[in-house]
């Protein structure tokens, strides 16, 4: 073997592991089983989506009647570590869709970019075969799940959009929170909901706070001022996390209530 065909190699094996790391810090893909709606009393349904590879979710319902709410969450976890925040929003007189990606809790596949936005149209089309109307469908995005969300309303009809803790792209996010302005030409899983963003109509409800150190708030901000009207944002209080964890939950349900309030939305 030449030298020049040993670097070759050696080259093609760091890209291997360059693009696996990646991988894991984007998605960080969570298999195991934090906590069963049982144990917050709630009413569920675990289904299979007709997808390749085939999905489960789980359906926490209110009413018939009730707007659904397609909750899709952050890197790091799965739906069953959010199913406090759910319950909250089940409160609101919504029907939730826990929607879970390829890869992640009992779902087979390997995360991807464009995985996660099929799995994202298998969720919405599961309602449209249960004769729900988009008129009647709520998409909700939670960090890397903003991404999913906006692609999904870039492309569906629906009643409104909500993003909590939204960034412009991957790339920029890792930019602004590493500080190295090179790591962006590194990534591939792009996630560009800024080139999205200002092609969705429908009412829009932008969520984030000032001391978000995972997704800076600038970030949201800067999407924000692309977006279309009718566009909301609020400020609000904690951590990256603390929503799912309880401590600002207050802050987003309200806003929330306000939100479906404004567009008739439910009751």
């Amino acid at each position: 073997m030449s030298f020049v065909d040993g670097m070759g190699k050696y080259f093609k094996r760091f890209i291997k592991r360059l693009e696996a790391i990646e991988d894991y810090l984007v998605f960080m893909p969570r298999l195991e089983p934090h906590n069963s709606p049982d144990a917050y009393g709630l009413p569920y349904e675990k289904v299979q989506l007709q997808s390749d590879p085939k999905l489960s979710c789980w359906l926490l319902a209110y009413h018939a009647a009730a707007p659904w709410l397609i909750y899709f969450h952050g890197n790091d976890s799965n739906i069953s570590h959010i199913l406090g925040y759910a319950s909250q929003l089940r409160n609101l007189k919504l029907n939730i869709m826990l929607a879970e990606y390829r890869g992640f809790f009992f779902n087979e596949g390997k995360p991807s970019e464009e995985g996660f936005y099929a799995d994202a149209e298998a969720h919405y089309d599961y309602l449209i075969r249960q004769d729900i109307s988009p008129k009647n469908i709520i998409i909700y995005g939670y960090s890397l799940g903003t991404g999913v969300a906006t692609d999904l309303a870039s492309k569906v009809e629906a009643a409104g959009l909500i993003l909590e803790a939204p960034y412009t792209s991957i790339p920029e996010a890792a930019k602004a929170r590493y500080q190295f302005g090179f790591i962006k030409h590194l990534i591939r899983h792009r996630f560009a909901s800024i080139d999205k963003i200002a092609h969705i109509n429908m009412p829009l409800l932008i969520m984030h706070s000032r001391f978000d150190l995972s997704i800076p708030y600038h970030l949201g901000e800067k999407l924000f001022r692309v977006a279309q009207e009718p566009k909301q944002f609020v400020k609000l209080s904690g951590s990256h996390n603390s929503i799912v964890n309880g401590q600002k939950s207050h802050e987003a349900l309200k806003a929330i209530k306000d939100f479906l309030q404004q567009y008739h939305l439910g009751d």
